[in-house]
């Protein structure tokens, strides 16, 4: 009977052995052939959407084209439509400028005729080259603005391929993705159900083999697990790659949209300067000529900027003792404060107003010393725009009083005397009290009085006399004393404020 029952039992065991590998086989063959199917079925999504995208390219291509060939005969057409309305218009003007010519040749001599011939002839002949000047510039637009669409559309085209094969390319790898997790996620599930089977057709070799079976156990576990944490770390890895993927291909996208951008506006910006210029006068264009060699000049010339030819004039100021360099100095720094501000405060810096002051001081009524006078006055007028504090020193009350005494009758300079002095009296209350003075207040109202009796005596000899040439100068003379008076009244209802 023991016996029997090991023979039994070792029957038992072999049979067991037999069906277990068979089942396992069974399912490896099974696995094998749904990964077998799972790769065909890829490789003809694959294929089918390789073959779309051929067919949309080729599409695309034959649609650019037939549109590039109707393009081209529409614009045949309408240039040709253009040039036969053209010579119809030429023919219908030569014909009347014939008829023109043929009256004309009964009526009038053979030279006025002509003269006639002569002129018709040079007015077709510009306006033949005026028209042919017109069209090449009209041609030569065109062409620029239809390259520059040409290449717009090219671009627009290639962002949206790419686009849609960055999208594509999402798509694929996503259902692979999917794929593989399925396909592992059935893989694990299959991998349990037969340990849990084992585990539980073993339950009893475990009380027998004991510790053996639970340390072999334990290694499977661990095995198991780490397989687990793999995947999911490739998992890991896989879609941080996406995501970088993505981010690199949006960016040189917005990368290649940037440059793109700033070729067209830098086109633009061309194109609109050379219609701009196209539309300018001859005056205008000489004047920019001229502007554009100015620049040139003072880059090569750098002792000719505006900055180093005020420091010199100032210089000049300090130090030099010439009339004749003194009067250019004086017309230099006269441009420069008038055209920058910043020379205006290099100027009340360099405490030139009081250099000035003193010079004006030394001045007589001659007429290189009052055109020197004039160009002070202007550079202090121009000054006190920016800084009127600048120009108010210690004695310029005193001396701008003394100039309007002293050139009264010289209107264009005494009233920027009279303005000038005005500005300071109003920018602080020192020198409005330094004005109130009764001596420098006699001479504003002496000047005044004196100014006005002038006036009258204009006025009356004006109406007793008939307005000849030399009358309408004495009217010029007595509305600028008028505004000297105007001026000094200003400062005097100031002053007894």
């Amino acid at each position: 009977n023991i016996e029997v029952q090991d023979v039994e039992q070792f029957a038992a065991s072999e049979i067991q052995r037999i069906w277990r590998g068979t089942t396992a086989r069974i399912n490896y063959i099974v696995v094998i052939l749904s990964v077998i199917k799972i790769q065909t079925t890829v490789r003809r999504k694959l294929g089918t959407i390789f073959v779309r995208r051929m067919i949309v390219e080729e599409k695309n291509k034959k649609e650019n084209m037939a549109s590039i060939k109707i393009s081209r005969i529409f614009r045949a057409h309408c240039q040709k439509r253009k040039f036969i309305y053209v010579r119809l218009n030429i023919i219908f003007l030569q014909s009347w400028v014939r008829t023109i010519c043929c009256h004309k040749r009964f009526l009038e001599k053979k030279s006025s005729s002509v003269t006639i011939q002569k002129y018709v002839r040079g007015s077709a002949v510009r306006a033949y080259v005026l028209v042919q000047r017109q069209n090449k510039l009209n041609y030569y637009a065109a062409a620029i603005i239809q390259t520059t669409f040409r290449k717009y559309a090219v671009n627009v085209n290639f962002m949206l391929m790419v686009l849609s094969a960055i999208k594509v390319q999402s798509w694929v790898r996503r259902n692979l993705c999917q794929n593989e997790f399925l396909m592992k996620r059935n893989a694990a599930v299959r991998i349990q159900t037969n340990i849990r089977r084992v585990c539980a057709k073993n339950h009893v070799k475990n009380l027998l083999f004991g510790e053996v079976y639970r340390l072999s156990r334990h290694a499977s576990a661990q095995k198991i697990q780490n397989e687990v944490r793999k995947y999911f770390h490739h998992k890991k890895l896989t879609h941080a790659a996406l995501i970088i993927q993505g981010v690199t291909r949006c960016f040189l996208a917005h990368k290649c949209f940037s440059s793109f951008k700033s070729s067209m506006l830098s086109f633009q910006s061309l194109f609109k300067g050379y219609l701009v210029r196209r539309g300018c006068s001859k005056k205008i264009s000489l004047v920019a000529a001229r502007i554009e060699k100015a620049n040139i000049k003072a880059k090569a010339e750098p002792h000719m900027k505006l900055g180093v030819r005020t420091t010199k004039s100032l210089l000049t100021l300090l130090n030099s003792t010439s009339l004749n360099e003194v009067m250019l100095a004086s017309i230099t720094l006269e441009a420069s404060t008038r055209l920058s501000s910043k020379c205006c405060f290099a100027f009340v810096q360099a405490r030139a107003p009081v250099i000035l002051y003193t010079v004006s001081k030394t001045l007589n009524r001659s007429l290189p010393h009052l055109e020197l006078l004039q160009y002070i006055l202007l550079t202090l007028t121009h000054v006190s725009a920016h800084n009127v504090d600048g120009v108010a020193t210690d004695d310029s009350v005193d001396t701008l009083v003394e100039l309007i005494q002293m050139i009264r009758d010289k209107d264009n300079i005494s009233v920027l005397a009279i303005r000038l002095l005005t500005k300071i009296v109003k920018s602080s209350d020192f020198q409005k009290q330094k004005c109130k003075r009764i001596d420098i207040y006699k001479r504003l109202k002496s000047i005044h009085g004196l100014l006005k009796r002038g006036s009258a005596r204009s006025n009356s000899f004006r109406e007793t006399m008939d307005m000849s040439s030399s009358n309408r100068r004495r009217s010029t003379i007595s509305s600028r004393i008028s505004k000297n008076i105007h001026s000094l009244e200003t400062l005097l209802f100031f002053l007894a404020t």
